[in-house]
């Protein structure tokens, strides 16, 4: 499905967020909020490499003030993973250089080599029990990264760029009252799995 437009974002050193007309979205999006359930998994910990302080970790479920990053670093040229929010918040994703745990109090976006994409807040409207589907290309410079809501392109985003060179980790920040729960094992819809997009492969070095 095609991307459908939105503001020019601020990829590359700034968050991609949408104009002031998507926070009417984002009350349509409460009142249509789906029942409240469970997460799907837990255990997502494991993938997890630094973790910044003011982060919470309760099984797979991630909240509290601050970012988490994969402890691999991108292997394939195509990645699939998805961000369940269990309670919606303010949710950036995005990815980076490798960071300590110290660097992770700021969103991506705003630190330097980072890029990331708002949900929630003033961000893109998003609802308890809604899950995040996130693809990454690194076919060419710069990467792209796009957003998914049951196989089609979450509402009011578009293909961001990714101008990060090198390396790239994937993240997410979170505020209060987010809670999330990532899903690097996750299978991909069938049009984004025809398309050569997997779950992420983990380095072993």
């Amino acid at each position: 499905a095609p991307f459908l437009e939105c503001p020019p974002c601020f990829c590359g050193g700034g968050r991609s967020s949408p104009s002031a007309n998507s926070k009417a979205g984002s009350a349509t999006a409460k009142q249509e909020s789906p029942a409240r359930q469970k997460p799907r998994r837990t255990g997502a910990n494991k993938f997890l490499g630094e973790v910044a302080p003011g982060v919470k970790l309760n099984g797979g479920v991630i909240s509290g003030t601050g970012g988490v990053i994969t402890a691999s670093c991108v292997e394939q040229e195509k990645l699939y993973f998805e961000v369940e929010v269990v309670t919606a918040g303010e949710i950036t994703i995005g990815c980076s250089k490798s960071a300590q745990a110290s660097e992770l109090d700021l969103p991506p976006g705003e630190r330097p080599d980072s890029s990331g994409t708002v949900f929630g807040g003033a961000g893109h409207a998003v609802a308890d029990g809604e899950t995040i589907g996130v693809t990454l290309s690194q076919l060419d410079f710069p990467a792209a990264m796009g957003f998914w809501k049951q196989g089609r392109a979450w509402e009011g985003t578009r293909e961001q760029s990714v101008r990060v060179r090198g390396d790239m980790y994937p993240c997410v920040h979170v505020k209060p009252p987010a809670q999330v729960v990532l899903h690097f094992d996750a299978t991909p819809p069938p049009h984004l799995a025809q398309r050569r997009f997997d779950a992420m492969m983990f380095s072993r070095s």
